[in-house]
């Protein structure tokens, strides 16, 4: 089974951060299952998972991943990381806000024999991530 190490998240964390949805692909197994849990988004194998860095990224310029740490078992691994950028660019005919966002959130996931990603599931506080882009209301809720 193929181990992951800091020069792989390296390479995939370069990827995306490059906005190179086809080298985030090249990481990814044939049959790999990619989970964005805030978005209840599942993917499978290399083009949806293409697809899906290519609209997570067109928003921001600048997004990017800032690795906190990187945990890693045998064939799995956990990495923290930080979600950082500005909402510069229209997505899905929803003006740009212009403001940034800073996001700690994790990956989970494993390779498989050949040291691809064969399972990943990324976990982020989604109300955090829409209240910074002032998306969401800020202060109590005006729930009673």
């Amino acid at each position: 089974m193929g181990a992951p190490d800091r020069t792989f998240f390296d390479a995939y964390l370069g990827a995306w951060n490059e906005h190179d949805s086809a080298a985030v692909a090249r990481h990814m197994a044939d049959d790999a299952i990619y989970e964005d849990v805030a978005l209840g988004r599942i993917l499978h194998g290399p083009s949806e998972i293409a697809s899906f860095v290519e609209e997570a990224t067109r928003s921001s310029s600048d997004f990017r991943f800032e690795v906190v740490s990187l945990f890693t078992v045998g064939n799995q691994y956990a990495n923290e990381w930080i979600m950082v950028g500005t909402n510069d660019r229209e997505l899905r005919g929803v003006p740009a806000t212009g403001r940034s966002f800073r996001v700690r959130g994790a990956s989970i996931g494993r390779l498989d024999q050949t040291g691809r990603i064969i399972e990943n599931r990324d976990y982020y506080n989604l109300a955090e991530l829409l209240t910074q882009l002032g998306m969401l209301p800020t202060g109590p809720s005006q729930i009673t």
